[in-house]
């Protein structure tokens, strides 16, 4: 279930954020330390229409211990140097339904966004 800042329901906005449950994302396996926090979560209301919850839950968790999704080469190298200098991280997912989506993490701001790669 995604918790909204209005309280439950989608504003009528184009672009909107909603905060997805924190105790969800930060459940790790014990004894398994993540390599990076996430910070506040929010997801944009196109990127929740068509990707579900338990995509989202799952990609996030990965990118907590530093499984960046689809991105090769030069992209994950600049994760890593972000990792080390508290710059911007990007994780690229697949839904179950084959949509693309993207997981930004702003390390110094402590907010990560998941995103329609259409919406950046």
């Amino acid at each position: 279930m995604i918790v909204l800042d209005n309280g439950g329901t989608l504003p009528t906005t184009s672009f909107v954020l909603a905060r997805l449950p924190s105790k969800e994302v930060c459940m790790f396996p014990l004894g398994c330390r993540p390599r990076l926090l996430l910070g506040e979560v929010v997801i944009t209301k196109q990127a929740s229409a068509v990707i579900s919850n338990e995509d989202v839950q799952g990609a996030l968790r990965r990118v907590t211990h530093g499984d960046w999704g689809e991105i090769r080469g030069d992209d994950v190298t600049q994760n890593e140097k972000a990792l080390q200098d508290g710059g911007c991280l990007l994780a690229v997912f697949r839904s179950a339904n084959g949509t693309a989506f993207w997981v930004i993490t702003e390390i110094k701001l402590s907010v990560t966004t998941v995103i329609l790669p259409e919406e950046y």
